[in-house]
């Protein structure tokens, strides 16, 4: 968990957490928490109770800070939480307490209260576990945005491989006829027009098999230094793309997702439909499939070896032809969105110029904002959805949750300026929103930073995260891999760190 909060070491912790005096009238809060020191709670759990205990005592000062601080005729705050944060939890402005750390230990928390190492009176068992969801759930809403651009992220490259290794045999069984009418009559799914694509991904698979998992007691995970392993995502990446973009056009009433392989593809890709991916990002995979097809047509073996499989060199010109048309189409198509976005800025420029950091806030917030919601399929598919959510970021980075008109007029122009970025620029400040991130080789990379946060999510009751949330997750990020990451962690990790799992 680097970069984020550093908890306490497991060793000598419990004693820490027992020395702990208080007669306030929060004094039985302290005891239910000390209660549970004796059962047999994991330290990752004994945590997410401190966390708790303390956010119990925040939710009751609705407006002030619960912080303990001196006072001319009297203090305020709690002296409780105080000792919580600082002499047990060891809070500080070096060590800030993060969401995702607090979500992370809320969940090992309440899977002790819902375990029978839990020891406590059932009502207030029932109690605890009822507050402790209720909590948990409002820290998940704080991490909306993380958890939404990881379950949108390209998947990382051993998923893809799978999924993409599979498409052929996949396609195959969607499209069988199913039942007597739909045998008779020939109704299945079949699109003729996509078995060239079909063999010639069944070829690449087999060709990029090294991307596949490692059969070794260790999960095998491609470097993100490795530009084969890279420069193979991006190739096999292309053939998914240029048949999805291929597809769409001819889905102008219904949607693509009546496609049996633009169904597939959706699956393989985590996307939607290929609007959702910037044009940048488009141009990469699409040029890389260039000269995939452009280095097969140049190589009379390989010609030779991919006509014993079924697909003579027409095929592939014919496929260089289409990648060629659909890059002309994307550079159109840029001219045309750098104007609306021009448009966007210049008109947030005019707000902050007329009304001030007030009034952009109110504009983005009550107007903009409101329309184009995380939720919303059509607004993540717009460029100027990014662009708002940067402006929104950085207005909140600048003056926090509640805008002071003491500092209005020294953030109007850091705003103004934000306003004045180039949109690539700005594209930048939400990397990874609508697969914007041109960092691809960290993106396909195993996400090994954070396993601790992604297991949480994976191991949180379905009433925190969804099922259907977890199956996105699945689709992105090698569930078994990351595991094995957090395993090796606590293998190799000296006894005197604290070590979470």
């Amino acid at each position: 968990m680097n970069g984020r909060y550093q908890p306490p070491s497991p060793e000598g912790f419990i004693e820490t957490v027992n020395k702990v005096k208080y007669s306030g009238q929060r004094k039985p809060l302290l005891e239910s928490l000390q209660t549970q020191t004796k059962d047999d709670i994991s330290h990752e759990a004994l945590l997410g109770a401190c966390i708790y205990t303390n956010e119990v005592i925040g939710a009751e000062y609705y407006f002030a800070s619960p912080e303990k601080k001196a006072g001319y005729l009297y203090d305020t705050g709690s002296e409780l939480f105080a000792k919580m944060k600082t002499d047990v939890l060891k809070v500080s402005d070096q060590n800030p307490l993060d969401n995702k750390s607090k979500f992370i230990y809320l969940n090992h928390y309440l899977n002790y209260l819902k375990s029978d190492k839990c020891t406590l009176p059932d009502a207030e068992k029932e109690r605890h576990i009822k507050d402790v969801t209720a909590k948990t759930k409002a820290v998940l809403k704080n991490l909306n945005l993380a958890v939404e651009l990881l379950l949108i992220r390209p998947p990382i490259l051993s998923v893809f491989y799978e999924s993409f290794a599979r498409l052929p045999e996949e396609y195959k069984k969607r499209c069988s006829p199913n039942g007597t009418w739909a045998s008779l009559f020939g109704l299945s799914g079949h699109d003729k027009t996509r078995d060239p694509y079909v063999i010639f991904i069944q070829g690449l698979a087999e060709q990029y098999k090294f991307l596949g998992k490692s059969k070794d007691t260790e999960e095998k995970s491609v470097a993100k230094q490795d530009p084969v392993a890279i420069d193979s995502y991006n190739k096999m990446y292309s053939i998914i793309l240029t048949m999805m973009m291929d597809i769409e056009p001819s889905y102008y009433v219904r949607s693509a997702s009546n496609s049996i392989m633009h169904t597939l593809c959706e699956e393989i890709t985590n996307l939607q439909d290929t609007t959702q991916m910037s044009n940048e990002l488009k141009d990469k995979y699409l040029s890389a499939g260039t000269a995939l097809v452009t280095d097969i047509l140049a190589s009379p073996p390989q010609l030779a070896m991919w006509k014993q499989k079924g697909l003579d060199k027409s095929f592939f010109t014919a496929l260089r032809k289409q990648l060629g048309l659909q890059q002309t189409a994307l550079q159109a198509d840029c001219g045309t969105t750098s104007l609306r976005l021009n448009g966007l800025l210049s008109s947030l420029t005019t707000s902050a110029t007329q009304y001030g950091v007030f009034g952009l806030v109110i504009a983005l917030e009550n107007s903009a904002f409101r329309n184009l919601t995380l939720g919303a399929t059509s607004a993540v598919l717009m460029p100027e959805y990014a662009v708002i959510c940067a402006i929104i970021f950085a207005l909140r980075k600048q003056i926090g949750s509640y805008v002071a008109s003491a500092v209005s007029s020294q953030v109007s122009s850091t705003i103004t300026s934000a306003i004045k970025l180039p949109a690539k620029l700005v594209y930048c400040a939400v990397a990874g929103l609508q697969h914007l991130c041109a960092d691809l080789e960290a993106m396909v990379a195993a996400p090994e930073e954070e396993p601790e946060w992604i297991m949480a999510l994976h191991n949180a009751p379905a009433d925190i995260f969804s099922e259907k949330q977890k199956q996105r997750l699945a689709k992105v990020v090698d569930i078994q891999q990351v595991q094995n990451t957090m395993s090796s962690k606590v293998k190799s990790a000296p006894k005197t760190s604290a070590m979470v799992m």
